[in-house]
């Protein structure tokens, strides 16, 4: 009992890290997820066609801190954004764990829609879960 207790737990704190990254987003606070990411941690963009998995191509890719925290600035400079996170399933393996998820995300002005899917990969860090890597790939820009 005490172990699946456990395993609620740290899934409940590792979807609040998710769904915490999209708030910031949302509130235009980017700034904010710094704290969600190890120092090391990395974030990917990538674009694909679903019907096509071998089209799948790195739009841009982040190492470090510094440079994870310029990319996910750059995610929302442009106007206000709205996303929407769905079907996230988590898996753990102790210390570590990683998730995937759908993100639906409407830009404001103009309304333009984004489709597209998280690979995540997570740490504990001093008790605390962590972005160790976030990879994004856009099936669908709208």
């Amino acid at each position: 009992m005490a172990e699946t207790l456990k395993s609620l737990s740290d899934k409940a704190e590792i979807a609040d890290l998710v769904h915490t990254y999209a708030l910031n987003i949302r509130n235009r606070t980017p700034e904010l997820n710094a704290r969600l990411f190890t120092d090391n941690g990395s974030f990917e963009v990538r674009d694909a066609d679903p019907m096509v998995p071998s089209s799948l191509a790195t739009r841009s890719h982040a190492e470090g801190l510094h440079e994870v925290m310029k990319s996910v600035a750059s995610s929302s400079a442009s106007g206000r954004v709205f996303p929407a996170i769905h079907n996230l399933l988590i898996t753990l393996n102790g210390e570590t764990a990683c998730a995937t998820s759908l993100m639906i995300a409407t830009f404001f002005p103009g309304g333009r829609e984004l489709l597209g899917e998280y690979e995540d990969q997570f740490v504990r860090e001093d008790g605390v879960w962590k972005f160790r890597s976030r990879c994004y790939t856009i099936y669908r820009e709208g």
